[in-house]
């Protein structure tokens, strides 16, 4: 996860004269990396402060306008502006020829002096957006510095009035460290890097101001569900809401958030700095004056600040009123509660979650925000407190806030700090080189572990701080936290020695190999999707979802089953892709999930062909035949193909099973036209499925070898009048079994029309008859007479000439 943090920001905790190269360098190395630096100011040189004098129509163009702007010195300029909100007498933000602006927020241009529309421009009136500040002006309209400047700022860079020459690094943090995605976290782990002197707030005592007086308001918390809220605080307080100053809404701006008012401001900005989300609600608006942390029930509505209602369900997580959802619980507020600008009196709510119900919740709901991206990594009991006490600190500077009731705060039980141990030898050991036991102390010290002796020697007592209560979990992980801080750039790097171990060869991987080579080195598309499927789509596609394992906590809805056939996720393939090229022939060799009671899943290996066709029918057949035919024969392994054990998705006669030595290995032929029609395929599919871990038990891998016949062959053709609904694999096994010198057959030609008999076909095929002598032309009459005579009576076949 990444996090915005303005470098004047970590020196507020961060003492240090370190530069912004170097800081962001080291903080990288020690596992806060740095991505970008972005300069603030990286569209402000030639930008300055100017005030509209006069405003006139542009004689050309009905929405642009002529604005004649102070520059410096009573100076001016003329400039043709399209914005909206302009007025005489507003400061603005200029920018001059030769500047560098988003122009529209977007493309990155170099201003020049220019002629719009037959009129003279001398630069532009900026847009916030134009000038790097995503989400600050109002849409389309100028940015309007009225109460950011004064008079005597007319002429001086923008960059300098407002206090923008500052660098933000672009953080990435790993998902187990919520504590270093705050500006406290940031600054201590560089602090911990030798980077400067830390000023940490988490060392004192969060400092609440106290409430002796009665409560103003009839105002209570109660928490039904302390297992998914294992504290809450909760405070009324009086206010007066407005805009924010600008060094607060400045911060927030550089840190990627949005100014909407000073109290939704000061929630944001305690969640930046220390990590801890807020909320605050319009007391007004709550029924019986209450907070009720409860499970939603089902069906109950929710009117989030996003302006969407949302159908809640049993389990889920709600801050309640009297009477009615308020919140969803660390996702996101109310619309009805919101604060506005009528708002007098707010609840001020600090909290802890329970990450997995958090994730869960806002998932089946589709709802983020800023606060569920921290709550979903687990935050810790002690930081609520450090959040409320700031916010009411910067709520009474900015919003004349005045606590009006004590402090209700439910809470599970008592906090107690985890504690581990260090042993410094086992710490050399596990890194490979000698760092004393002073520097491993300073080290952890610096992070906020605290250090104490134990009657062992050697061994001392380490108290895991709040804020890294949810990722130190075992001693290890404090050797882990001294090897980042000495730096994994210092550790030597040596040659390893001695004779590197062979690994037993995968036969099935070899095979696997082979395969997806022979088949993309054919011309066939090797397809690659997700182990995760739409349990619908198993469905659609005659797949019983009970036979792959259900995703308790799924990333989405379309990837709530472990995959127990390729079949779905091939149709979907096709269903997506269809009406572009290179579709035709598909291949997929992946794992499936089958479950298994009590154990893990059954993790098997199976091959997926797919053939797209327009027309469908025997061709379509044969062809996908040929794809197994070629495997086969790579293998040297001799198949048949049988009508039993058919499961709904396949044609009823236009598939079969893979049969090898009495096993069944797949199965191939055309897909169910329902099946087809369920995933909205126009065309028609053939599919082959293969069990590979099954066909491996029958592949030769060292065939014999067999000389060729020293005597020749005796050649026929046969030609055939059949029905329509007899089949060539019953012709061919009647031939092969009526026959004692029939080595091999081959079907050359198929034909229906109007020269034969409606419901009849027409198969031609070439008859390879052999023996270890050379045969007679008796004795291949007779042969042929025995096989002619079994496809008579056993079919009804016509002889044709």
């Amino acid at each position: 996860m990444n996090t915005l943090i303005p470098f004047s920001w970590l020196k507020e905790f961060c003492k240090t004269d370190v530069d912004v190269e170097a800081f962001a360098k080291r903080l990288s190395l020690v596992g806060n990396e740095v991505e970008r630096k972005i300069k603030v100011d990286r569209y402000l040189d030639k930008v300055i402060v100017g005030r509209i004098k006069e405003i006139d129509p542009h004689p050309n163009a009905d929405k642009l306008q002529l604005v004649i702007v102070e520059v410096n010195d009573g100076n001016t300029v003329k400039i043709v502006c399209g914005g909206t909100n302009i007025k005489g007498g507003q400061f603005v933000a200029v920018a001059l020829p030769g500047a560098f602006v988003a122009w529209h927020g977007d493309d990155e241009v170099t201003l020049k002096e220019t002629k719009i529309r037959g009129e003279e421009s001398f630069g532009m009136i900026c847009a916030a957006e134009e000038l790097g500040f995503q989400g600050l002006g109002p849409g389309t309209g100028i940015w309007d510095l009225e109460v950011l400047v004064k008079e005597s700022d007319i002429g001086m860079p923008v960059s300098e009035v407002l206090g923008l020459e500052d660098t933000i690094f672009d953080i990435e943090m790993t998902t187990n460290r919520p504590d270093g995605m705050a500006v406290v976290g940031q600054a201590r782990e560089a602090c911990a890097a030798a980077l400067g002197d830390m000023d940490d707030p988490f060392t004192k005592e969060p400092n609440i101001p106290s409430f002796n007086g009665e409560d103003k308001y009839v105002f209570s918390v109660s928490v039904d569900e302390q297992d998914l809220c294992p504290r809450y605080m909760g405070l009324l307080m009086d206010v007066e809401v407005g805009p924010s100053p600008w060094w607060l809404q400045k911060k927030l701006i550089l840190a990627g958030a949005k100014p909407i008012n000073n109290i939704v401001d000061v929630t944001n900005f305690v969640r930046i700095e220390l990590g801890q989300p807020m909320h605050a609600f319009d007391f007004q608006k709550l029924d019986g004056g209450k907070i009720v942390v409860r499970s939603a029930k089902n069906g109950e509505k929710f009117n989030a600040l996003d302006e969407k209602e949302y159908d809640l369900e049993d389990g889920m997580l709600v801050i309640a009123d009297g009477s009615k959802p308020v919140a969803v619980g660390g996702v996101m507020g109310g619309l009805d509660s919101g604060v506005t600008s009528d708002t007098k009196t707010i609840v001020l709510e600090a909290a802890t979650f329970e990450p997995l119900s958090i994730r869960g919740t806002w998932r089946a709901l589709n709802l983020q925000s800023d606060s569920q991206a921290l709550y979903e990594k687990g935050l810790s009991t002690e930081l609520a407190a450090y959040g409320m006490a700031r916010a009411v600190e910067l709520l009474q500077e900015i919003a004349n806030g005045k606590v009006v009731s004590s402090v209700k705060d439910v809470r599970r039980g008592e906090y107690m700090n985890k504690v581990f141990y260090l042993r410094p030898d086992k710490v050399n050991k596990l890194i490979g080189i000698e760092i004393d036991t002073d520097t491993q102390i300073g080290m952890l010290t610096r992070l906020g572990f605290a250090i104490s002796d134990t009657e062992e020697d050697g061994v001392h007592e380490v108290k895991v701080p709040f804020w890294r209560d949810m990722d130190i979990e075992a001693d290890v992980d404090l050797i882990e936290e001294i090897a980042r801080l000495y730096g994994y750039e210092n550790l030597p790097s040596t040659i390893p020695s001695g004779v590197i171990p062979r690994r037993d060869r995968d036969h099935l991987l070899d095979r696997e190999n082979e395969i997806k080579d022979m088949l993309s080195g054919s011309g066939w598309t090797e397809v690659y999707a997700n182990s995760f499927i739409d349990p619908e789509d198993a469905r659609r596609a005659g797949v019983d979802p009970a036979l792959g394992l259900t995703v308790v906590n799924p990333l989405a809805n379309d990837q709530a089953l472990m995959r127990p056939s390729l079949i779905p996720n091939m149709l979907r393939t096709i269903a997506d892709n269809e009406h572009r090229d290179g579709v035709e022939r598909l291949f997929e060799l992946q794992r499936v999930y089958l479950k298994r009671d009590g154990d893990l899943p059954d993790e098997r290996s199976m091959l997926m062909v797919a053939i797209v066709d327009d027309v469908g029918g025997e061709n379509l057949f044969r062809h996908i035949k040929g794809s197994l035919e070629i495997i086969m024969s790579k293998y040297h392994v001799a198949f048949e193909l049988s009508r039993n054990g058919l499961s709904g998705q396949w044609h009823p006669g236009r598939s079969a099973q893979i049969m090898v030595g009495g096993d069944a290995v797949g199965t191939l032929g055309e897909v169910h036209p329902i099946v087809v029609q369920a995933f909205g395929i126009e065309h028609k599919i053939a599919l082959l499925e293969i069990d590979l871990p099954e066909l491996e038990k029958h592949m030769k891998l060292d065939p014999s070898y067999s000389e060729p016949s020293e005597f020749p062959a005796a050649l026929r053709d046969l030609a055939l009048l059949v029905d329509e609904h007899i089949s060539y694999g019953e012709l061919e096994a009647t031939m092969m079994t009526n026959s004692t010198l029939l080595k091999k057959i081959e079907l050359f030609d198929l034909y229906r029309g109007s020269q034969i008999e409606s419901g009849k076909k027409s198969l031609a095929v070439h008859l390879d008859l052999a023996s270890s002598r050379t045969l007679t032309s008796e004795e291949v009459d007779a042969d042929m007479k025995k096989i002619t005579d079994a496809l008579i009576s056993t079919h009804s076949v016509v002889i044709r000439d």
